[in-house]
């Protein structure tokens, strides 16, 4: 549970504070940054989970700094993801302003 809302506060602020400059909507920004971090929070939730077989036992540091890749890129691709199938979903891009 800390974990998902470690993530939640450190990728939702920010993406909403960049999507409120870009959009200048504030719903389509809360949607937008919404969006994104529930994908990145069950992106790295699944890449965390195949990240013990995929990594494997390694001795010392290198395994940590593997699995943190390893699980920041698929927070990356989660979140990327969502925000492509939510932009499906509604017929038109997120990002372009109204």
């Amino acid at each position: 549970m800390q974990y998902a809302l470690l993530v939640g506060t450190v990728v939702f602020w920010p993406t909403l504070i960049i999507a409120m400059a870009v959009l200048r909507a504030p719903s389509r920004a809360f949607v937008l940054a919404g969006a994104f971090t529930f994908g990145a929070i069950v992106g790295s939730i699944f890449s965390l989970m195949a990240a013990e077989p995929l990594i494997g036992r390694q001795a010392g540091d290198a395994r940590t700094y593997f699995v943190f890749l390893f699980v920041s890129l698929g927070a990356i691709a989660g979140g990327l993801l969502a925000v492509f199938l939510l932009g499906k979903l509604a017929g038109y891009s997120l990002w372009r302003r109204p």
